[in-house]
């Protein structure tokens, strides 16, 4: 629920999206409540937190964006002697960005290009799409980011005419994807950040330089459908 609270305060890409559309602030914390019931409260883990964030650069810098620094820091609960590792990846803003909201103050999702709202979804996937990549992931983890990510799925389901659920499908099966590509220097940068707890652009840049580029992400979206459809289920 931490990640829930800095995008609560817009530190974060979901925090953006959140400041304009308090309809999926709201669901993120009815849906975040739910799964903590279920399974409790994400653990927070180093390795986590690292390989979460390695999988956020990695997908960025597939889609041309510069990293500035990525890091992990420990936060202490309050009223708790738990501590929690928490990551973040800064960056330029993405080639692809656009103004998240619309001049009466309210989300414009529904009005963002399509190669947009993909890129948009496969980065906001990639941090949890790295948590499964290291077996470190909690259904807890990263409440905000998979609300965001749904909610941009089903905006791609009414715009391609896909079945509900759909396309959250084909996004996380892009980014899983895209990781797999490039496991080695996956496996490289989540261990060094694990281990340094902040690498900066220099080092990171070093990490991704053979990280293979992705100049449409439509077309990678286009073709993943047509090969769920003839593959019957396998992207």
């Amino acid at each position: 629920m931490i990640g829930l609270i800095e995008a609560r305060k817009g530190t974060t890409s979901a925090g953006k999206i959140f400041q304009h559309d308090t309809l999926l602030a709201g669901q993120a914390a009815q849906f975040g409540r739910a799964i903590v019931r279920e399974h409790g409260q994400d653990p927070c883990l180093r390795k986590q937190a690292a390989f979460h964030e390695a999988g956020h650069a990695i997908v960025l810098a597939a889609f041309g964006t510069r990293i500035k620094s990525c890091e992990i820091r420990k936060r202490r609960v309050p009223h708790s002697y738990s501590q929690l590792w928490l990551g973040i990846t800064l960056c330029e803003s993405r080639s692809w960005n656009q103004d998240y909201s619309s001049e009466d103050g309210n989300s414009t999702m529904a009005v963002q290009s399509t190669e947009y709202l993909i890129r948009t979804g496969m980065d906001t996937l990639a941090g949890v799409a790295g948590e499964l990549h290291s077996a470190t992931w909690h259904p807890a983890s990263s409440i905000d980011e998979n609300v965001i990510g749904l909610g941009i799925a089903g905006v791609l389901d009414a715009r391609y005419g896909l079945a509900h659920g759909m396309s959250a499908i084909l996004l996380m099966a892009l980014t899983t994807k895209i990781l797999d590509q490039h496991k080695s220097i996956f496996l490289e940068l989540g261990h060094l950040l694990s281990k340094q707890k902040k690498l900066s652009s220099g080092v990171v840049a070093q990490i991704l330089r053979d990280v293979e580029p992705c100049a449409n992400a439509q077309a990678l979206f286009a073709g993943a459908m047509a090969q769920f459809r003839v593959e019957g289920g396998a992207v």
